[in-house]
């Protein structure tokens, strides 16, 4: 069952202590020339999970989004960021891409745990910013420090494609953590660091 957003305060606020992110910085750009750029900062996965600019032939519209927070945590410099690109296509286009997504793609449907018990990655889908959002699970990212994630709009008849990078994060919930402390944290990196833009 699909959940809305919510983020309460309180975990806001430990988080943001816990990582000194009061001092933090924050930038988003919504220009294109910066795409390849922040694509090839990440880890090799990003270069093949997130499409080029050139292959997204038959759209209509198109969209970028890069947020990048720096900050400290201890004597390391951190800087997490979020890429979002948007396509959008006429409405039978659009049902047919959907249609590949669910050929083409393995969503993460139970938790991804690590050898600790430590949740990595659990399964998530929800909406967020009108998309629903699911995890794509692939060998080849490193959960969840830098993976990639869909949103599809059937309103807009758009698809999002989103990926993250962390170096920092080593687990979305510690051995004991439930569920719902998971998804609360998951929604706080979706709401920190994807900045969807106006469509």
């Amino acid at each position: 069952m699909k959940k809305k957003l919510w983020v309460p305060l309180l975990l806001i606020t430990s988080l943001l202590s816990s990582c000194d992110l009061f001092s933090s910085t924050t930038e988003t750009f919504f220009d294109e020339s910066k795409y390849n750029e922040y694509i090839n900062r990440c880890w090799r996965p990003a270069r093949y999970f997130m499409p080029s600019l050139s292959s997204l032939t038959d759209c209509t519209e198109r969209a970028v989004s890069i947020t990048s927070t720096s900050y400290k945590h201890g004597a390391s410099d951190v800087d997490p960021y979020g890429i979002i690109l948007i396509a959008s296509y006429a409405e039978d286009i659009y049902e047919t891409k959907k249609e590949e997504i669910d050929q083409n793609y393995i969503f993460v449907n139970t938790p991804i745990i690590s050898d600790y018990g430590d949740t990595l990655m659990p399964a998530i889908d929800v909406i967020y910013c009108e998309y629903r959002i699911r995890v794509v699970y692939d060998n080849d990212f490193y959960y969840p420090s830098s993976f990639g994630m869909i949103g599809i709009n059937d309103n807009k008849h758009s698809i999002a494609y989103l990926y993250y990078q962390d170096v920092d994060l080593d687990c979305i919930g510690q051995k004991n953590s439930t569920k719902d402390n998971q998804e609360r944290l998951f929604n706080y990196i979706l709401s920190r660091s994807f900045i969807f833009p106006e469509q």
